[in-house]
């Protein structure tokens, strides 16, 4: 109903239907054709399902009876369902599409396909009005707020290492037999001094600058180790502030048991990582008759078990989960930057990604199509597909692709699971403490060697 005040796109979005048509749904209809069909009159089919007999008449004659009403939408159902699932694809891809690139597909996808529509030219976007109802009519997608991944992150879940860790796993339950308290998930975390978004205010109207008071514009990252048991167990946390010595007052309101220390850049390191385990120790009490697993997630007590670590499940991931590490080591592949490559130019890698939008314009429309020879070589499905009448919506927003950039040399290497209590591993780590400590004691032998050197005296 219209309000005064009210502009085209509330009224299109919050429409009050003014008349009765149609009021009988799709259900009503379908018993009163079954009916009908059944040898039942329209007549009696009408009243008994209070549908008009006209309707009825209407709707015998059609191959699909349809109870919509007013004006037909820009896309078919089926062509809607095509964008929600490849907006689904993208986002489980790590390439979400914000809503400026939906309603540019969307308008791309009708022209491409030469649909009529009533989207802005100009702009070449489809509208907020359609967005908005487009959402409405498609609950599967709504908008979310991502969480920034990075690239290694997203290739480490392979296949491969998954099976990896589920085997390391295996051989640790089947040797020790765990139970729900001994098995832990330790974690850090970073918190900043200064809230990264302030709730809302009242302010004036109009105002163009609106400001909260805070300890800081820039805080500081306060990093806290936290650690708990498949039962729900915890272990008093450890604190980790950005200092050099620490202070009484920072352990003031703490909870119960935790512990606090600091360096440099308020991260942990190796000597406080050594520190936690014994704080660890002294809470969990592990011994050799009763030992205990600790694991790294990033969930609590759900955590153990939609991650298939207790119990114990090697079979929780599906192909869809390794679906965004795969599509990645494709374009890798693709991109000729296998780890060969890598080794003879360490200056090049992949990590930088173009954007949705970047990829929705190389596509031409079906009138441009007509014009072209067909290619008289034998291809691959999807270049026959690009050769049909239809364009699809991968086509017209494709997958995005890595493209090359400089770094520096060396790095660190990459990370797989471990069984850091076995002999070869534990060789390992006390092989390359020795080489630190004897690294650091000829450091410490040089600066007090320079010390002990006589000063040269110069005579003026």
């Amino acid at each position: 109903m219209y309000r005064w005040g009210n502009t085209a796109h509330d009224m299109a979005r919050n429409y009050v239907r003014k008349t009765e048509r149609k009021s009988w749904s799709s259900d009503s209809l379908k018993k009163a054709l079954e009916a009908i069909n059944g040898g039942s009159s329209i007549r009696k089919a009408g009243r008994d399902f209070n549908i008009p007999e006209s309707t009825l008449r209407d709707q015998m004659k059609l191959a699909s009876p349809s109870v919509s009403l007013g004006r037909k939408g820009i896309f078919t159902p089926q062509q809607e369902q095509e964008i929600v699932n490849h907006v689904i694809k993208l986002a489980n891809l790590f390439y979400g599409v914000t809503p400026m690139s939906l309603r540019k597909i969307a308008f791309d996808f009708a022209v491409k396909n030469n649909i009529k529509h009533n989207f802005n030219n100009q702009k070449q976007l489809a509208g907020k009005d359609w967005l908005y109802l487009f959402i409405k009519r498609n609950p599967k997608i709504s908008l979310r707020q991502p969480e920034g991944t990075s690239i290694n992150r997203i290739t480490s879940f392979n296949a491969d290492e998954v099976k990896r860790f589920f085997s390391h796993l295996e051989q640790i339950y089947s040797k020790f037999h765990f139970a729900a308290n001994r098995v832990y998930n330790c974690d850090e975390t970073g918190i900043s001094n200064v809230p990264n978004k302030s709730g809302k205010i009242y302010a004036a109207r109009g105002s163009k600058q609106v400001g909260v008071a805070t300890s800081g514009e820039r805080g500081r990252n306060v990093t806290v180790m936290c650690c708990m048991n498949a039962a729900g167990g915890y272990i008093p946390p450890m604190f980790i502030y950005p200092r050099k010595r620490m202070s009484a007052s920072l352990e003031t309101g703490g909870p119960v048991g935790a512990i606090y220390h600091c360096s440099d850049n308020g991260w942990i390191n190796q000597d406080l990582f050594l520190t936690w385990l014994e704080h660890f120790k002294k809470h969990a009490k592990p011994s050799l008759d009763d030992p205990v697993l600790v694991a790294t997630m990033e969930k609590a007590e759900s955590g153990f078990r939609c991650t298939g670590i207790f119990p114990l499940n090697v079979d929780r991931f599906t192909a869809d989960d390794f679906a965004p590490a795969e599509q990645h080591r494709n374009i890798s592949i693709a991109c000729n930057l296998d780890e060969s490559d890598v080794q003879k130019n360490p200056q090049v890698t992949e990590v930088n990604v173009t954007s949705i939008e970047d990829t929705m314009t190389s596509v031409p429309s079906n009138s441009e199509r007509k014009d072209t020879q067909p290619s008289t070589s034998t291809g691959t499905n999807c270049e026959k597909n690009l050769s049909a009448a239809f364009v699809s919506i991968e086509n017209i927003a494709p997958i995005p692709k890595k493209v090359r950039r400089n770094i520096k040399k060396g790095g660190p290497k990459k990370q797989h699971s471990q069984i850091l209590t076995s002999t070869p591993i534990k060789v390992q780590l006390l092989e390359d403490q020795k080489k630190r400590e004897s690294k650091a004691a000829k450091a410490a032998g040089k600066k007090e060697a320079s010390k002990l050197k006589p000063k040269k005296v110069t005579q003026t």
